[in-house]
């Protein structure tokens, strides 16, 4: 391009400026003419130049005639004046956003799933129909034939599938995801014998929240049920090699218990839940790492051994103590679990105090190993002081908070430290005043 400020002509002297400004009015005037005749234009109003206004009609017009218009149509069909200001009211028929904001209004929002409905459903049952068919006939054992459990299983996921689709129909789902886990469990998939059954957990948790198990014959007591598909998820995990997830596992199954057949929590702790709870306490950490094993109310110590009478909680062998160490769960978030029966526990209808003190000590044991100074580590300490406190012992809540709690110099620097510190010292003194400040 020429340039404006050091023009020259082709003997190569140099121009004066107003010389190189009238060469640059006539090449812009030039380019225009070019770009008109290679891409349509409309006639130069005033030396050439164009207004906004017939650019844009240009424009319009040249990509109405290669595209069409912005109704669908060509641009040979004749210009109707709009009756409307703007664009038309968003209905479900003709805005995503508005189906979305229907469907919520509806109650399909969060919580609710989409069902299907019309021959999109019907064309799902008779997929899912196909399906059941096909694993059925795979499963049959005869003499030319011998059940083949790998391609029942993949057609039972796709018929859960199906039903999954529809949104309405849990239990034949959860049905479905049955049969594909127990084919697993036949060719030892045990990551997908865990998912199959970890999803007809959920799917009978949903059962119990609508209300529809009152017509599911297939289930006599949903919180038994839905206990024992959670310990089938860990018995899958452990075969699999995951600690983390298998003990995970046991906290479900253990809360799963203390469900009513509705899906809220019962009144009062069954012997059998307490038992599995604390079993599923000691698969993260053995008793013999637990600084409050003692406050154990069912069963004993799987890390013990039977055959030597002198080995004790307090005095394992070293033996015992490396072995625990294999099977403490060190895994990320794996104090939570723990947490949520410590929550469970202290809920006025429960009050089962020393059961919480001994998954409290439990999660402060996985926080302690992760070696970093936490707040979740303080508070986990100052839980424990409070369950004490909760159980009368303030002694013992304050021996521990000087044997093992400020023996990390990061919790002398916690408020959480202040707080437990101020608590044992007001029930140690007998001050309901000092009690009150903390």
């Amino acid at each position: 391009l020429p340039k404006t400020t050091t023009q020259r002509s082709k003997t190569g002297a140099r121009l004066p400026h107003s010389t190189a400004t009238s060469t640059m009015a006539a090449y812009r005037k030039k380019a225009s003419a070019d770009r008109d005749a290679l891409f349509g234009g409309l006639g130069d109003d005033s030396g050439g130049g164009k207004s906004k206004s017939k650019k844009k009609s240009s424009g319009a017009a040249s990509r109405d005639e290669l595209f069409g218009n912005a109704a669908g149509g060509s641009s040979n069909k004749p210009k109707t004046k709009k009756t409307t200001s703007g664009p038309p009211d968003p209905t479900p028929d003709n805005d995503p956003m508005a189906r979305l904001r229907a469907m919520k209004a509806r109650g399909a929002g969060k919580g609710s799933r989409p069902v299907l409905s019309g021959e999109a459903r019907e064309a799902k049952l008779k997929e899912a129909q196909d399906y059941r068919t096909k694993a059925n006939k795979a499963m049959q054992n005869s003499f030319f034939q011998k059940p083949d459990p790998v391609a029942a299983s993949t057609l039972y996921k796709r018929a859960a599938d199906c039903y999954q689709h529809c949104g309405d129909m849990p239990k034949e789902e959860r049905l479905f995801r049955l049969e594909s886990a127990r084919c697993n469990e036949q060719i030892q998939a045990w990551p997908s014998v865990a998912i199959d059954y970890s999803r007809a957990a959920d799917l009978l948790q949903q059962q119990m929240e609508d209300g529809s198990l009152r017509h599911d014959q297939t289930v006599a007591d949903p919180a038994q049920e839905r206990s024992q598909y959670y310990q089938r998820v860990a018995y899958a995990w452990t075969e699999q090699g995951d600690k983390a997830k298998a003990a995970k596992a046991q906290i479900q199954a253990a809360l799963a218990l203390q469900e009513t057949s509705s899906g809220k929590q019962n009144a009062k702790l069954s012997k059998q839940a307490l038992t599995v709870m604390e079993e599923a306490i000691e698969t993260h950490v053995p008793d013999v790492l637990n600084p409050y094993a003692r406050y154990r109310q069912t069963g004993t110590s799987a890390f013990l051994n039977p055959d030597n009478p002198s080995e004790t909680l307090n005095n394992p062998t070293p033996e015992t103590k490396a072995l625990a160490l294999q099977h403490l769960i060190t895994s990320s978030y794996a104090h939570e679990p723990l947490q949520d029966i410590v929550y469970l526990m202290v809920q006025p209808h429960l009050r089962e105090y020393p059961t919480a003190l001994y998954a409290a000590g439990a999660a402060s044991v996985i926080l302690e190993r992760g070696g970093m100074a936490t707040i979740s580590l303080s508070r986990a300490y100052v839980t424990e002081t409070i369950l004490l406190l909760a159980l009368g012992d303030a002694v013992a809540a304050q021996q521990q908070f000087l044997n093992r709690h400020v023996q990390h110099d990061a919790y002398l620097q916690a408020r959480e430290c202040k707080l437990a510190e101020d608590l044992f010292r007001a029930i140690l003194n007998r001050d309901p005043d000092q009690l009150e400040e903390a």
